[in-house]
């Protein structure tokens, strides 16, 4: 250490305490970069000549990933606890992006990984990996694997031979544009969360298979015979939140009725989401009878409705029956020309009307008479051509306004 202090510190005397105190002070600095430069096992390679580095591909970005060959091959021992780990998230050790999204090396995902056979949980949450490798049935005893915030785009056709996986988590894959075909070979799936996959526009057929699916967040229908919404009839078991999408596309009312969503009572969270596009091919009177066999079950707490191209809500909205239900949005429903009456909903705390265009006015239908909204403490009207003094008139009989 003495070798590293200048020779011409040593002349002074160290009789000044204010100068042998920083002395010190910085000897021990020096003891300790000594130390950490063992500990890290840092050789100096100034005289070594590099190879040329191998080239990144689209999955990473290798310049930015910790990790390389042996010192790889002991970084993932440390992370991952080895081969007889049932449980692997992985967190630490791998460098950042300025957004916060986890950066992963090819040979991490696709060399390292498919040697945890016996990994019953897989977490990885927030990697910036497109695709997971086709030998990920291997992990043969995998139950919950969670990919949320990835970037994913599809799931390799290998995956639908995970037999035992009951848990799938695609939340937040912005970047997911198809379901493997044959998912419903996933008998034993409990959970399939979908929410906010924008780019995900249709379901494999076969999804009324997964009759253990306790959690669907989203389900789609899109065009064509296999596609239908009749999909959810097997599906009893589902409770909590379901978005379904694309109903502009039903094209047999006896599949909505099939669906049976009043039958399905641990659902408590339901969003109805025709397209926004009000192309002159939309059938009203369809979409009308489509709502109508949506009722949902009486333990609903939360209803979105959103794009709906009928001329009126359905009278079960409204229904006091709901005696749960605590916040109702309307979206778009361009062409209703009235709300529906909400008054009696004893415990509704919240309501968003927005973009009804068809809406001129509030009738005192929608109040349900003088004792009505008695929770209510968030009303919200955006983007509609109703004026606020209607409203108010409506709330107060003794408001009035110069229009």
């Amino acid at each position: 250490m003495h070798a590293l202090i200048p020779s011409c510190c040593t002349s002074f005397s160290l009789s000044n305490a204010k100068f042998g105190s920083k002395l010190k002070d910085l000897t021990t600095k020096f003891e300790k970069i000594v130390k950490d430069k063992n500990d890290l096992g840092l050789i100096d390679k100034s005289n070594v000549k590099f190879e040329k580095r191998r080239e990144s591909t689209p999955l990473y970005d290798q310049s930015r990933v910790y990790g390389r060959d042996a010192e790889k091959e002991r970084i993932s021992q440390l992370l991952l606890g080895g081969e007889t780990s049932s449980q692997l998230t992985l967190y630490s050790g791998i460098e950042k992006d300025f957004s916060g999204t986890r950066m992963l090396s090819y040979d991490v995902l696709h060399t390292i990984l498919p040697k945890f056979k016996c990994l019953k949980v897989l977490s990885l949450y927030h990697y910036a990996i497109s695709e997971l490798p086709n030998n990920i049935n291997v992990l043969k005893l995998l139950r919950h694997l969670d990919l949320s915030w990835s970037h994913i785009t599809r799931l390799p056709d290998s995956a639908t031979t995970l037999y035992n996986i009951q848990t799938l988590i695609l939340y937040q894959c912005s970047h997911l544009v198809e379901l493997p075909k044959e998912i419903k070979n996933l008998i034993e799936l409990h959970k399939l969360d979908l929410d906010y996959t924008k780019r995900l526009l249709e379901m494999p057929s076969g999804i009324h298979s997964l009759t253990k699916l306790q959690t669907l967040s989203k389900f789609i229908v899109s065009k064509g015979d296999k596609h239908q919404i009749r999909e959810l009839q097997g599906l009893t078991r589902l409770r909590g939140k379901l978005s379904i999408y694309g109903l502009d596309n039903v094209q047999d009312i006896k599949d909505v009725r099939s669906a049976n969503l009043k039958g399905k009572e641990g659902l408590d969270d339901i969003a109805l989401i025709w397209s926004n596009e009000f192309y002159d091919s939309r059938n009203t009177k369809l979409e009308m009878q489509v709502l109508d066999l949506l009722e949902p079950n009486k333990n609903l707490k939360v209803i979105k409705i959103e794009s709906y191209g009928g001329n009126e809500f359905s009278s079960w909205l409204g229904n006091p029956c709901f005696a749960n239900l605590e916040s109702v949005t309307l979206l778009r429903c361009k062409k209703c020309k009235s709300l529906p009456s909400l008054g009696k909903l004893s415990v509704l705390k919240y309501m968003r009307v927005k973009g009804n265009d068809g809406v001129e006015r509030v009738g005192p239908e929608f109040f349900s008479g003088s004792k009505s909204f008695p929770m209510l403490d968030t009303l919200e009207f955006d983007n509609m051509t109703l004026t606020i003094s209607k409203v108010y008139e409506l709330i107060d009989p003794s408001h009035h306004t110069n229009e």
